[in-house]
């Protein structure tokens, strides 16, 4: 009873948005450590984790959203603010094919993704990435 009302009071500890699948984030991290240490993966591994033409397009277009500021943010919630429309691991393999483009510098650290966009003009061709051509065989 506080002020002669009766009343409780909640402490949240931890939480996390419910549309998160931890099995599925946790699988395509390990694919895509695995890819990128040089590991084999099976054709069926390779798909999970290979983004085509539309998803990286999405994630090109969320990422220049940051416009000239440098963005700290997790796998999650990228895949949350997707609408889960991209999985953990094309969105990784995505950065990574940025990265290779020279559109973003990124790190990650296992957990946080530190990405700054470049103000990148001119065009690509994503098929000519080494990394897509290495999953795709």
């Amino acid at each position: 009873t506080y002020k002669n009302r009766p009343g409780f009071s909640l402490t949240i500890q931890d939480f996390r948005p419910h549309k998160n699948d931890d099995e599925t984030m946790f699988r395509d991290i390990i694919l895509f450590e695995r890819f990128i240490v040089g590991e084999a993966l099976s054709k069926e591994e390779k798909a999970l984790i290979l983004p085509n033409r539309e998803e990286l397009g999405l994630l090109y277009r969320y990422i220049k959203g940051f416009g000239d500021t440098n963005q700290i943010t997790t796998l999650e919630e990228i895949h949350l603010r997707l609408n889960g429309k991209i999985s953990f691991g094309k969105i990784l393999i995505g950065l990574e094919v940025f990265e290779e483009f020279e559109f973003i510098i990124k790190g990650y650290d296992g957990y946080l993704l530190d990405i700054t966009f470049l103000n990148a003009s001119q065009k690509h061709d994503l098929s000519t990435s080494s990394i897509l051509k290495k999953l795709q065989s």
